[in-house]
């Protein structure tokens, strides 16, 4: 991959890890709202809030023969105005809310292509994968995940705050890569001991079939030039758990540490392609925030 992709994509994990493992309030307007046990958190409507932490990060990534994903610095982008937020790869804008309610359209990044890195031969790949999914030795060249491009998904969203802070949202393709849908819905609660803020989020995601047949379908060339599928997966349902932590340093600076585990629907671990269906994100380190 060249050094400008490569820049780009550990950019883009980097905010990744920090939204799905790190963010301490959620992303709406009402939550901006609502005072939390830190002040850290906590924002006034027209500001924006730059952070940046530093430590080490990693996904894991569920492919064959694929890295996972490393960072040692997280960038961190907050904005929310009386309607419009931005929270670092997601953003909305606020149709209706109240003090424990908000209903906005939404925004937000597709995690599947930071998986898919590499690109290759179909051919090369059609016949490894042949060996794969119809028991024959593979061949000694290695199988390697095909190129997939990064989707963005619009919708809307609708958040419930109380003793459990309730999201539920409703997105689609908006980049033509695939035109699929998801429908996240997580659970999370926070609690303060003392100066140390804890979170936990339980949550599970509906993913449609064109999202699971664009990442990870598989196809290899057939005679005259027609395309032979080879593991066609149907929709998914899958599930997740994270758990973190924040302690002040000082007014700007805090220790963060996070972790997230997704357990990935069948469909996906049968896709020849996946090796690991209960992939791991980690980040411990230090966050200096500039307010």
């Amino acid at each position: 991959m060249c050094e400008k992709g490569t820049f780009f994509r550990g950019l883009v994990t980097a905010l990744l890890l920090l939204g799905i493992a790190v963010a301490m309030p959620g992303g709406t307007a009402a939550e901006a709202a609502e005072p939390v046990a830190d002040d850290s958190d906590y924002m006034r409507a027209g500001r924006l809030q730059l952070a940046l932490a530093v430590g080490r990060g990693v996904l894991q990534s569920p492919l064959n023969d694929a890295n996972d994903l490393e960072v040692v610095a997280m960038p961190r982008v907050r904005y929310y105005g009386e309607r419009f937020y931005l929270e670092d790869t997601a953003l909305g804008y606020s149709l209706y809310e109240t003090r424990n309610f908000a209903f906005d359209i939404a925004g937000r990044l597709n995690a599947d292509g930071l998986f898919f890195p590499h690109s290759g031969s179909e051919l090369g790949k059609g016949f490894a994968l042949a060996g794969r999914l119809m028991g024959v030795d593979e061949p000694a060249m290695k199988l390697d995940p095909p190129k997939r491009r990064l989707s963005y998904l619009g919708g809307i969203a609708a958040h419930w705050q109380g003793p459990v802070t309730i999201g539920l949202g409703a997105y689609r393709d908006v980049t033509d890569v695939h035109g699929g849908d998801e429908i996240p819905l997580a659970l999370s609660k926070q609690i303060s001991l003392g100066r140390l803020l804890l979170g936990a989020e339980v949550g599970a995601t509906y993913q449609s079939r064109k999202v699971l047949d664009y990442y990870y379908g598989a196809k290899m060339p057939g005679p005259g030039g027609s395309i032979l599928p080879l593991y066609q997966p149907g929709a998914a349902l899958n599930t997740h758990v994270t758990l973190e932590a924040k302690y002040p340093l000082s007014g700007q600076m805090d220790f963060i540490v996070a972790g997230r585990i997704d357990w990935m629907d069948d469909a996906i671990q049968q896709s020849p392609y996946v090796t690991d269906a209960s992939p791991r994100a980690f980040f411990a380190g230090v966050q200096y925030s500039w307010k």
